[in-house]
This record gives structure tokens, C-alpha cells and sequence, in this order.
């Protein structure tokens, strides 16, 4: 069904109908108690004496003992990917409870981050900040998280803009001119992944321009979500030889978002658009700043 579902997708058809149908199997398996009979049937795997016996039935239990908690998972992104923040959240928290992976309280937090509830989101990263290793994957994303939705302040924002900004902020002459619209979605992903497998570098480029900002616009997302769509638009200009409007798309990263690790990218990708324009005294400020 999963495979349907993606096909669906990147065909411009809405999953919708198939995806509710996946968390009513999903919901009837996960509550089946034939995975805990399943564990017990396997026996000790200690009282066995052939070593890859002992290994098939260890490997076999544990996959009987996560089946459960794998299907939940499942639910809780069918809900997201249909747009039921509440009921994805309702999900994630209950896994957490059990298993406080650092992918699973991302997962919630995004959620309410969708919701609207900031300040719930916030603790999540902050938790996570305090409950894992420092230089682990946990603590990277506990310091994004807090530092983008608290909207910290970096030195990149004060970067000068080109004399020439004002004359391209508009769309493009041609936007009206090329037809583009996303299939109906419910979710950032299935755009993002229309728009990979159909336009990206296919028939018109300037379609693709046209349909990462038409995703840019949908909502809600998350901080992530948002920064993707961005320099996705923002490579789509420069695709098509757009540099201004590419640095421009791309300058709003550093205006919304604080991260050290995309300000660094977004100022490489700027400083190399300036380069393609032989805007040289740009590119060194740039290269300053990033010292």
C-alpha cells in the first residue's frame, strides 16, 4: 500500500482516501496481541545450543517485540501526512513515553509546531537538549530548534544588500506566461516530492521555480520545511541563470533563520551567485564576514 501511496503521489493524485485506509490496518494490527504470543512462542533463546538458532530467535523476538511500537510510528506520520497534527501528536507523545528517541520527540515537536503551539515545541527542544550528550544528534537539534523558533539574532542579518535589490523583488516577466500548479497535498512532503520526481531540471525549468514557491507558501510547516523550500526556490533561479533573484530567495534564510550551519551555507551559495554576476567586492565581503 505504502508503494501506491508514493506513486500516487508523484503522479498528482491525493493519497488521501489510501491513507486512511493504511492507519485502520495499521491501528488493527498494532493492538493484535499475536506479537507478544509470537515472542513467547520463540522460547529462551539461552536454552538453545546452536549458536545461529540462538541468533535467528534473538533477532526474531526483537523484531516480535518492536513490530508494535514500528506500527504506531507509522500511524503518527500517516497522520502528518494527512494533515492531522493533533492526532500525530497524540501518537508521537504516547511512543515517547516508552521510547524518548531523539528522532521520535523531533517528530512531536514538529507537530506542534504545525499547531501553532510554540511554547510547547520549545520545551521538547530544550528537553532534549538536557537529555542527551553534548556533540550528539539530540543536542544538534535541541540548539536549532531553540534558536529558530526564539528567533536568535546572528551577525550575518547585517550583511549589505546590492545596490541592485530593488530592481528584481518582482516576479520574473515570464511568471505569468508559464503554467504551473502543485496537485492538492496535505502535507510538505508530497509537494517536495511531486516536484523532485516531475520538474526538477525537466521540460521548462522555470516550472520549477514556479512550484517551489507555490510550496513555500503552503502552511503549516516547519522550520526545516521552510528553509528547504527556500533554497530549493532559490536553486531554481539559479538554474535558469537568475542569480539576482536567487540571492535574493536565498538572503531569507538569513533573515528568518539563525543557524551557524545554514548561514554558512547560505553565504557559499550567495558568494558563488555574486561570482557568477562578477560581482567580485560582494564575494569579499562575504568571505570577511565569514572569517
Amino acid at each position: 500500500m505504502e508503494t501506491q501511496i508514493t506513486e500516487m503521489v508523484r503522479n498528482g493524485i491525493s493519497p488521501m482516501q489510501k491513507r486512511r485506509e493504511l492507519i485502520k490496518y495499521l491501528s488493527l494490527f498494532s493492538a493484535s496481541p499475536s506479537f507478544s504470543q509470537m515472542a513467547l512462542r520463540l522460547g529462551d533463546p539461552d536454552a538453545v545450543s546452536d549458536a545461529r538458532q540462538r541468533l535467528k530467535i534473538e533477532i526474531a523476538k526483537t523484531a516480535a517485540s518492536n513490530a508494535p511500537r514500528e506500527m504506531k510510528i507509522e500511524i503518527a506520520e500517516t497522520y502528518e501526512k494527512l494533515g492531522d497534527y493533533k492526532r500525530s501528536a497524540r501518537e508521537y507523545a504516547e511512543i515517547v513515553k516508552g521510547y524518548p528517541g531523539d528522532g521520535l520527540l523531533y517528530s512531536l515537536a514538529t507537530q506542534y509546531e504545525r499547531l501553532g503551539e510554540k511554547a510547547t515545541a520549545l520545551q521538547i527542544y530544550e528537553f532534549m537538549g538536557e537529555a542527551f550528550p553534548s556533540n550528539s544528534m539530540g543536542t544538534e537539534i535541541s540548539m536549532r530548534g531553540i534558536a529558530c523558533l526564539n528567533g536568535t539574532t546572528n551577525s550575518y542579518r547585517f550583511l549589505k544588500k546590492p545596490d541592485w535589490w530593488s530592481a528584481y523583488e518582482n516576479l520574473p516577466d515570464w511568471w505569468t506566461n508559464v503554467s504551473m500548479a502543485l496537485p492538492k497535498i496535505t502535507c510538505f512532503d508530497d509537494g517536495a516530492d511531486f516536484i523532485v520526481h516531475n520538474l526538477w531540471k525537466k521540460d521548462d525549468p522555470r516550472k520549477a521555480v514556479k512550484a517551489w514557491a507555490q510550496l513555500s507558501e503552503f502552511t503549516p510547516t516547519t522550520f526545516n520545511e521552510d528553509v528547504r523550500a527556500i533554497r530549493s526556490t532559490s536553486l531554481a533561479y539559479s538554474e535558469i541563470g537568475d542569480h539576482h533573484r536567487a540571492i535574493e530567495t536565498e538572503w531569507k534564510i538569513l533573515e528568518k533563520y539563525p543557524g551557524d550551519e545554514w548561514s554558512a551555507g547560505t553565504l557559499k551559495f550567495i558568494a558563488s551567485e555574486f561570482e557568477k554576476l562578477g560581482e567580485s567586492n560582494q564575494v569579499q565581503e562575504i568571505e570577511t564576514l565569514a572569517q
